[in-house]
């Protein structure tokens, strides 16, 4: 009778140990996924910024010296 009740309980605590191992990783996967989303957010953020400010270098012919000549005139 014992060696069945012991058995139960060896069975009961495997499967208790798998049911919390696959929950475990899944808030992890979750969470790793959260993290790799904010990663991929601010790799597109800052490609986004370089490439604005690459166009706006390219627009320009002028030197900064001539340009603000230029401009100078038209603050006032």
């Amino acid at each position: 009778m014992s060696e069945i009740i012991i058995g139960l309980g060896a069975l009961l605590i495997s499967a208790m140990s798998l049911f919390l191992g696959q929950w475990l990783g899944r808030v992890s996967g979750r969470r790793e996924g959260r993290q790799e989303a904010e990663d991929a957010a601010m790799r597109d953020t800052t490609e986004r910024v370089e490439r604005g400010r690459e166009a706006v270098s390219a627009g320009r012919s002028d030197d900064p010296v001539d340009r603000l000549r230029s401009n100078e005139g038209s603050w006032q």
